[in-house]
């Protein structure tokens, strides 16, 4: 507590903080409750005790719970709701009920297949019509004045015809492009996968080496759903998030390799800044302790 202020008075204040925000909670808007707690987090968490500060994240979840999900079913705007939730969406999996994140992960994954079909839409009658015009093409080959300009490789290779000169026969190979760069749907590889980037030789002693692996369950073997916490508290320590006062800040002081940045108080922030194998561990290891507290 900040000893220049009467303790009495910093309780009221923390109270009068708190009723606002479940009254703009209470009133759905949410906002300005979120608005209210970002304003007042710092305050919060320097002189707010432990049953406030779980109290905090909790309204903070809600609002940003509901704002998401009514940016969907009251305002209907779809881009808007895939912005909130792709920024969130780490945030939300970890500090939300199971069940509110399954309602904005289905609505999500609505509105993704929704947009696939529209493309599909436009895709595919544009696809017949090309198709169609280089059937009709090759099936009146002879008499169509072709312009000036050499067939694919691929219609070579297939028809035979000889190319227009300058260009490879239909006899030499064709190289095809290698899809290495191109996006795929294939799950990751069950090897665990290993960042270059990362130097293993005098690695800091880390809980779970979740910057540098992919996790299964073989890493976690052993562990109870506390011990899941604290590796991913651990995550958003490595980016130098600032706890605030309680046993998580005092624990990660004691670390050598912990660098906390003050400015980084919004997890939402940190979480902007996890590289894709950070993210998949984060949402594979708040699965699991899940799963354990649940047992």
């Amino acid at each position: 507590m900040n000893s220049d202020i009467p303790s009495t008075s910093v309780e009221r204040k923390v109270e009068e903080i708190f009723k606002e925000i479940e009254t703009y909670i209470k009133s759905e808007d949410f906002d300005r409750a979120l608005e209210l707690i970002d304003e007042n987090r710092t305050y919060l968490q320097q002189n707010a005790d432990m049953h406030h500060q779980v109290l905090l994240n909790k309204h903070y979840a809600i609002s940003l719970y509901r704002k998401i999900k009514d940016t969907y079913s009251k305002d209907k705007d779809t881009d808007a709701f895939v912005e909130l939730f792709e920024k969130h969406r780490s945030y939300l999996e970890v500090h939300v009920g199971i069940n509110e994140y399954k309602r904005l992960l289905d609505i999500y994954d609505r509105i993704q297949k929704k947009k696939i079909q529209g493309k599909l839409k436009i895709i595919i009658p544009v696809a017949i019509v090309l198709i169609g015009v280089l059937v009709f093409s090759f099936v009146n080959f002879e008499s169509i004045s072709l312009p000036n300009f050499s067939m694919p490789n691929f219609f070579q290779k297939n028809t035979g015809e000889s190319p227009i000169a300058e260009e490879p026969s239909a006899d030499e190979s064709i190289d095809t492009p290698s899809n290495s760069d191109e996006e795929t749907d294939e799950l990751p590889s069950d090897e665990p996968i290993v960042d270059e980037n990362v130097h293993n030789e005098n690695e800091p002693n880390y809980i779970l080496p979740s910057h540098s692996k992919e996790l299964t369950l073989s890493d976690i073997e052993g562990m109870s759903s506390q011990d899941i916490r604290l590796a991913i508290n651990e995550m958003y320590a490595r980016h130098g998030y600032y706890f605030g006062s309680g046993a998580n800040q005092r624990y990660f002081d004691q670390q050598e390799w912990y660098v906390p940045d003050e400015s980084l108080r919004d997890a939402s922030d940190v979480v902007n800044n996890f590289s894709d194998l950070e993210n998949r561990n984060l949402a594979f290891l708040a699965s699991q302790e899940r799963r354990l507290r649940n047992q």
